[in-house]
């Protein structure tokens, strides 16, 4: 039976700028930035994560650990991560579409109403499998707030 951890490449050899081209910031944060990024030859585009090793090297490590093996659909799922003397980088799935606090800011914006209570319901209950099924891996997220739930279009 295959790990999941086999499923995510560690190119500590590699240059991650000569495999991805960065686009600009999308993102940051006390743990570090993130970029977008788009695969040199596949096109793909990813979001990277850049986090400073600073001296909890090996604790960062043990988190790319756990997210290698989890797998969940409100969770952007880790495609590979490189390494270099003074940085990771943890490449994930692209999400699309704007962030919560972006949803709920445009919601009241443009109408001056609040969403509709289904509808809210389901982002609360989304957000909350997530965080839960990163516990569940022993995975606890320390910058929870709206902009870092992002929403799929």
């Amino acid at each position: 039976m295959l790990r999941p951890e086999a499923f995510v490449s560690s190119r500590e050899s590699l240059d991650v700028h000569s495999i991805y081209a960065f686009e600009g910031t999308i993102g940051q944060g006390g743990y570090g930035r993130v970029v977008k990024a788009t695969h040199r030859r596949l096109g793909v585009q990813r979001a990277i994560k850049i986090i400073p090793k600073r001296d909890n090297a090996e604790g960062i490590r043990n988190e790319i650990r756990t997210l290698c093996e989890l797998h969940h659909p409100h969770v952007a799922k880790l495609v590979e991560y490189f390494e270099d003397a003074g940085r990771f980088y943890l490449v994930q799935a692209l999400v699309d579409g704007p962030d919560l606090a972006e949803l709920l800011g445009a919601a009241v914006n443009d109408s001056g109403h609040t969403l509709p209570e289904r509808q809210t319901s389901i982002l609360i209950r989304d957000c909350l499998r997530a965080v839960a099924g990163c516990h569940a891996r022993g995975f606890v997220h320390r910058d929870i707030k709206l902009d870092n739930f992002m929403l799929s279009s």
